[in-house]
This record gives structure tokens, C-alpha cells and sequence, in this order.
């Protein structure tokens, strides 16, 4: 999958990427972002139209989050540019800190598993 967003990226085609590497259950919470994204702007040198997503249903599992009414909002936060080779730790890094002042969430380090098995769309 990697290898496929990196040559589309460099075609110029966009990528969408929740790069804490999982859906959110805890409100208003940030988790660490996981190395791929990074590492896929570092290759590519693709630029990051960087969003905030609030207001989700608050659910046990992805599935049940779509049957939910909600007034789910999405936030423009900026369109961010890195260079090409830059370090993907780096990228991480200044990426975690604008969404955690733009969007004002706690951030929680607590790692979690990726994958939750009771998710039927992740299993």
C-alpha cells in the first residue's frame, strides 16, 4: 500500500491518510502519529493539506459510527509543504504539534493496538 500512495503522489494524485494510524474513540484526544505518513511526504515531497475532524459520533466500533446522527465538522487547518528528503521523524513531529495547537486535543500517548478486533470493517 505504501509503494502504491508513493507513486501516486508522485503522479500528483492525492492520498488521504489518518496518520495516527486509527480512528479516535476518546473525545477531543490525540494519539502519536505513526511513522508512514512521514516517511510517504519525505519520499514523495507531496504537499499536506492538513484537516481537523471533530464532533463524531462516539461509538464502540467504526461501523456503528456511520448509523449514528452526529454534526460531524470538517476543519481546514493549512496546506503544509516539506522538502523532499526531509526527516520523516521531523515531518512528525511538526505535523503533531500545529494539529495539537490548531485543534486545542490533549495529547495521549498510551499506545493502542491498530486494530481492534470486534470492528468488522477492520477485520
Amino acid at each position: 500500500a505504501a509503494l502504491a500512495a508513493i507513486r501516486l503522489l508522485r503522479r500528483g494524485k492525492t492520498v488521504g491518510l489518518f496518520p495516527e494510524g486509527r480512528l479516535e474513540t476518546a473525545p477531543d484526544t490525540l494519539l502519536p502519529l505513526q511513522p508512514g505518513g512521514g516517511t510517504l511526504i519525505s519520499l514523495s515531497g507531496a504537499p499536506v493539506l492538513m484537516v481537523c475532524v471533530d464532533g463524531t459520533p462516539r461509538t464502540e466500533t467504526i461501523a456503528a459510527a456511520f448509523f449514528r446522527r452526529s454534526r460531524s465538522r470538517v476543519r481546514i487547518i493549512g496546506l503544509l509543504e516539506f522538502g523532499k528528503g526531509d526527516d520523516p521523524d521531523e515531518i512528525n513531529r511538526k505535523l503533531q504539534q500545529r494539529m495539537r495547537s490548531e485543534s486545542g486535543w490533549t495529547q495521549d500517548n498510551t499506545p493502542e493496538p491498530l486494530i481492534h478486533d470486534q470492528d468488522p470493517f477492520l477485520s
